[in-house]
């Protein structure tokens, strides 16, 4: 495993050492694009010192009145053009060889971290908010923008920053020693205070996070605040995080601004000690004052990349918070979709629950006790119990969405832990009754992009959910797009669209989870008797709080006080 896959996989830990490792794996996956970029920066630290030697070699001679000055002049004013237009090239080509590199990382690492992210367990998704879920991206456009793009930025100031340094010490050493001494203090000061900022960063944008939360939490429930009423309190819970963030933005800007000052404060302080150095080296004829222009000219030159290098620093830290952000956020323990343990399940062994209870936290009182529990193959079972008695908790087990506290789902005889998720899930389907709509067409909707299923199978399923008439009277029938919150279809057209979703797929058992309770209670009736048609020989549990729909099935199963049991006379023959 590469250290990107482990970035995005929550296992390569954090700091400096996941940063380096990250690099290193990006130099080598685009190695013909950093390589060319590398060798850019290189050339422009060796074009960086000549202008202050073609000056130098001007007032050198100038002074010393050798040769037709007019044409020396012309001759080093063509020079700083080519020099430019040289300088300018390589710059361009750089950027373009980072920028390539960039882009083709992020085209392969980005999917895999919305894969990772779908791969967390629901409770992990319910502890997590949507916007640190989303912020993950910007941490992972945060990591990329700096090892793609400013890294090399910071290659290119140090290798110029070297450059700079071997020319001041060719041209006087002991005076180099003055000059370097007191920039590497100046880098060194930057680099302690940046460390600083990265906990002010990472503090932030935690902050920032629960504001952001606020925000699209409000859009989402724009029915519900407009109908109680709640503008004004959902603005005040929303002053309140942004009180919050804002102090931990000013406490990560000061820091900033604390490291920025130290170093310019040191950068502008170096030339004076080489001007009063040197001067004095003059006047004893230790030095030429061409070598004390070109010393100067280069003492200044190399402030240039040595504060492009703490700016880059700083940088870096902010880059070290999101690595760290997504390692933290992608620790919990991830599904395995793609093991496939080659154990093979005959839906006709059925399932069966063995001893299942469950409770969501360790000092929690436990929503399910010792559950034994058999569904027969190509039975229909209906649900019943009160809300919150455990029936989304049983079919979530029944799915594996979630591991039971104790016991086991049997498959057959089998612990059905042993069936490869993927496999699983695709025999055993769950419909939660909250319908999840996307941007996208209606067919899109059904088939959520699945290229296997075809127009006449899509137009099927939605006939047999009794959305056939419907979606012939629309204007663009399959192809109507649909907004996220479902627009133009009804919620009950929404729910059916879902059931549609799930017959498409002809699962083996089929869970309802009031799937169904936003219809009218002869609609309901309809569509029940439809799918059950459909899941003729397999296995359908609709979960109800409808009486006169569970009424209608011949096994029913209550889930009351932790347990589930068949009615006396509707159970299982």
């Amino acid at each position: 495993m590469n250290a990107w896959d482990a970035l995005v996989e929550g296992r390569l830990g954090s700091g400096p050492r996941a940063f380096w490792e990250l690099y290193r794996e990006a130099c080598r996956a685009e190695a013909g694009r950093f390589a060319p970029a590398i060798a850019a920066s290189l050339a422009l630290g060796l074009l960086a010192v000549l202008p202050p030697i073609l000056i130098a070699q001007l007032i050198d001679r100038a002074e010393a009145g050798v040769g037709a000055m007019g044409l020396l002049a012309l001759g080093v004013l063509a020079a700083f053009a080519a020099l430019a237009l040289l300088d300018a090239g390589l710059t361009w080509l750089r950027h373009r060889f980072t920028i390539a590199a960039q882009v083709r990382l992020r085209a392969r690492i980005a999917p895999a971290l919305l894969i990772t992210g779908l791969r967390l367990p629901l409770h992990k998704l319910r502890d997590n908010s949507r916007a640190t879920m989303m912020r993950s991206f910007d941490d992972l456009d945060e990591t990329l923008g700096f090892i793609a793009g400013t890294m090399p930025e910071f290659v290119t100031a140090a290798i110029l920053a070297a450059s700079y340094a071997v020319l001041l010490l060719v041209v006087h050493p002991l005076l180099a020693v003055v000059s370097l001494g007191a920039t590497a203090l100046a880098f060194v000061t930057a680099a302690v205070l940046a460390r600083r900022s990265r906990n002010a960063f990472a503090s932030w944008i935690l902050d920032r996070d629960r504001a952001f939360t606020v925000i699209v939490e409000a859009f989402a429930s724009l029915l519900t605040i407009k109908s109680m009423n709640a503008h004004r309190a959902i603005a005040d819970r929303f002053a309140d995080k942004l009180k919050a963030e804002n102090a931990s933005l000013a406490a990560m800007r000061q820091r900033i601004a604390d490291t920025e000052a130290a170093s310019r404060g040191w950068l502008t302080f170096v030339p004076g000690i080489v001007v009063v150095v040197g001067v004095w080296m003059v006047s004893r004829g230790e030095l030429s004052i061409g070598e004390l222009v070109l010393f100067l000219t280069v003492s200044a030159s190399l402030s240039g990349p040595v504060g492009s290098m703490c700016t880059h620093w700083e940088a870096a830290q902010r880059t070290m918070a999101a690595i760290a952000r997504i390692a933290e956020l992608r620790a919990a323990e991830l599904e395995d979709l793609d093991a496939d343990s080659g154990r093979d399940w005959s839906p006709d062994a059925g399932l069966s629950l063995a001893g299942v209870g469950h409770r969501y936290a360790a000092d929690a009182a436990p929503v399910l006790r010792a559950v034994d529990l058999a569904l027969d193959s190509g039975s229909h079972i209906a649900v019943t119990g009160r809300s919150g008695g455990g029936k989304t908790t049983l079919a979530h087990i029944v799915a594996r969405f979630m591991q039971p506290s104790e016991g086991a789902v049997l498959a057959g005889a089998a612990d059905a832990a042993g069936i490869g998720l993927t496999p699983y899930r695709r025999r055993v389907l769950m419909l939660p009754h909250e319908t999840e709509i996307f941007s996208a067409s209606i067919a899109d909707n059904v088939t959520l992009w699945d290229r296997s299923f075809c127009l006449p199978e899509v137009m099927e399923a939605l006939r047999i959910a009794g959305l056939g008439e419907v979606v012939d009277g629309l204007p663009r029938r399959h192809d109507t797009p649909l907004s996220a919150d479902g627009e133009p279809l009804s919620a009950g057209q929404r729910q059916r669209l879902g059931i549609a979703r799930a017959l498409i797929r002809r699962p083996d058992v089929l869970i309802l989870d009031e799937a169904t309770s936003s219809l009218d209670p002869q609609t309901e009736a309809e569509v029940i008797a439809n799918v059950r048609a459909v899941m003729q020989g397999r296995t359908l549990i609709v979960i109800t709080h409808r009486e006169e729909l569970a009424a209608r099935f011949g096994r029913r199963l209550a889930v009351k006080g932790g347990g589930a049991a068949y009615l006396p006379g509707l159970e299982p023959g």
